[in-house]
């Protein structure tokens, strides 16, 4: 019917939305992006094109473009509860939790066996650090859908977060058993193989990923780290900036980045990446133990008087090797 040239408006929107569809499946984006587009000119008044096209942004990285689409799809279908799911997990990557649950929550209002909506109400309280919660919000998924990989993946990573590996990575198996292009389950698994020090295995997973979906920082932040830890820094170093090239306020990444420029003898990158991530706030408490401050160097905790080191200092820190 496309190629015809024979039809038009809502016919033709249909189509190029349910070849989208098709093409989202099977996890190719960037076609699925296209005729998304496609059916929106054709018809540029239906909800669900937008949620999907904004669930296709989502699975890009692209969370603001997402929330975009969601918004649309909201004001012309108010009660569209994949919209409110989809806004709500876009919320969670940006840090935005308080919306992020207050649309889940309203996704669950119109609609109480929303197994998405669960499971995006775990990511939230994971996030939060609710880690009992998280579990239980995954178990409600999977109890309505014990075949939603989603729900294993989130149910795996909190696994992860308390160390319990080998349970996580039985999740992160059943994730990929039920979709084995779920890029998402890749990147987790390879995070708990790394946690575990395995990272031949992490490295594996992470190209994985990246094959499936090249397009997500996220995955090579974690296989930077991976070659880092391995000794294979000018690797670490290009998926550090290729990282960065995708989303440049993916702000964890200027750290690690700081430190290999720094092994490798690149003085001023290191300084101008450690320098970023201040700016950023992407130091943490202990990271900042011993780095260079205004009064000398850093000792806590951090108040109105810290500020980032003259550029002697600083210097001399990453001449020294950033002890």
């Amino acid at each position: 019917m496309i190629e015809s040239g024979r039809h038009s408006g809502r016919d033709l929107s249909v189509s190029f939305y349910n070849r989208a569809l098709a093409y989202q499946e099977f996890g190719c984006l960037d076609l699925a992006l296209e005729d998304y587009d496609q059916a929106l000119r054709n018809d540029p008044q239906d909800p669900l094109a937008y949620g999907n096209r904004g669930n296709v942004l989502y699975d890009l990285g692209k969370y603001e473009r997402a929330i975009e689409d969601y918004n649309r799809a909201l004001r012309i279908k108010p009660n569209l509860a994949m919209a409110y799911n989809g806004r709500g997990n876009a919320l969670v990557e940006l840090g935005q939790v308080d919306p992020a649950m207050a649309d889940f929550n309203e996704a669950l209002r119109l609609n109480p066996n929303f197994v998405q909506a669960y499971t995006g109400g775990g990511n939230v309280s994971r996030r939060l650090g609710q880690r009992d919660r998280a579990i239980q919000e995954y178990d409600n998924s999977l109890s309505l859908d014990p075949k939603y990989p989603h729900a294993y993946r989130g149910r795996g990573s909190v696994y992860s977060d308390l160390g319990l590996y080998d349970r996580a990575i039985e999740d992160f198996d059943r994730a990929l058993e039920l979709n084995p292009n779920f890029a998402g389950a890749y990147n987790s698994r390879g995070t708990a193989y790394f946690r575990r020090g395995q990272f031949p295995l992490a490295i594996a997973d992470y190209n994985a990923a990246i094959k499936i979906n090249p397009k997500v920082a996220e995955s090579y932040h974690n296989r930077g780290l991976s070659f880092a830890q391995t000794g294979q820094l000018a690797r670490a170093l290009k998926d550090f900036d290729h990282a960065l090239k995708l989303n440049s306020l993916f702000r964890v990444t200027y750290r690690p980045r700081a430190y290999v420029n720094c092994q490798l003898g690149s003085i001023d990158a290191s300084i101008s990446d450690w320098l970023q991530a201040l700016q950023l706030g992407a130091m943490t408490e202990e990271s900042l133990q011993g780095f260079p401050s205004r009064s000398g160097f850093y000792k806590g905790p951090i108040d109105g008087d810290f500020g980032p080191a003259s550029n002697k200092a600083l210097r001399e820190w990453v001449e020294a090797g950033c002890p």
